[in-house]
């Protein structure tokens, strides 16, 4: 709960030699400063921090079930599509894949210009890419052509090209 505590020791790892620590550091940094402005985004942000540390200690379920109990309440408020995000993420890792699928498609739609929006196209295909849905190969090259430099554009081409032609 001590937001500025916090927010130095992210600033600490994101000096980290690690590209993934310094990714994930970078993530919550970002979701600090973007939403302690005003005072209905840091009551959001006090809300999601329960499941984030659910998350962050790999128990997932607990983490699912208070990211859906927040998502109700969140609805209007400014970190409603960051609790689409993890909450889709979550259900990633618990190998929920038409749910994430779903709770992507629905980040895509409420994140607009924002911070996730690259993110809700990828991890929405690749969704379906792994739950063998055939909408991945349109999904995935949706995203392509959305973001033909983008962070994921890598692995986003790996998983397309396993489509026969």
């Amino acid at each position: 709960g001590d937001i500025l505590w916090a927010k130095t020791q992210l600033e600490v790892l994101l000096q980290s030699t690690s590209k993934r620590i310094a990714n994930d550091a970078l993530e919550y940094a970002l979701l600090i400063s973007a939403n302690s402005v005003e005072d209905t985004a840091m009551e959001g942000l006090m809300l999601i921090r329960k499941p984030m540390l659910l998350e962050a200690r790999g128990q997932f379920s607990a983490a699912l079930t208070e990211y859906e109990r927040v998502e109700r309440i969140l609805l209007a408020n400014e970190v409603y599509d960051d609790v689409l995000y993890r909450k889709g993420r979550v259900l990633m890792e618990l190998g929920e894949f038409e749910r994430a699928a779903n709770t992507f498609a629905a980040l895509r739609g409420a994140a607009g210009e924002g911070m996730w929006k690259e993110e809700a196209r990828y991890y929405y295909g690749l969704a379906l890419f792994r739950d063998g849905d055939a909408k991945a190969k349109l999904a995935l090259e949706d995203y392509l052509l959305s973001y033909p430099t983008g962070l994921y554009t890598e692995d986003a081409r790996r998983f397309y090209r396993t489509f026969a032609p």
